[in-house]
């Protein structure tokens, strides 16, 4: 199993985009964030092998959030 974190500030985009990973036999989506600091939030709660980011979006973008995980 493939846990996934999708992160994108066009809600309609990072829903169906959970949506269809979530309909695969080997993904589990762990969360979706609409921005950097709620995808913080959500690999706090549960890691996930990866992270699909959007570069830009508001508060926190994708590269200060990989930025941030990498020094942890």
């Amino acid at each position: 199993m493939i846990d996934v974190a999708i992160a994108d500030d066009h809600r309609l985009f990072a829903d169906g985009l959970a949506e269809a990973l979530g309909g695969l036999p080997d993904i589990r989506v762990v969360g979706v964030a609409y921005d950097g600091t709620q995808l913080m939030a959500v690999l706090d709660r549960q890691p996930a092998d990866v992270a699909i980011i959007d570069l830009e979006m508001p508060t926190m973008g994708g590269i200060q959030v990989l930025e941030t995980i990498g020094s942890r």
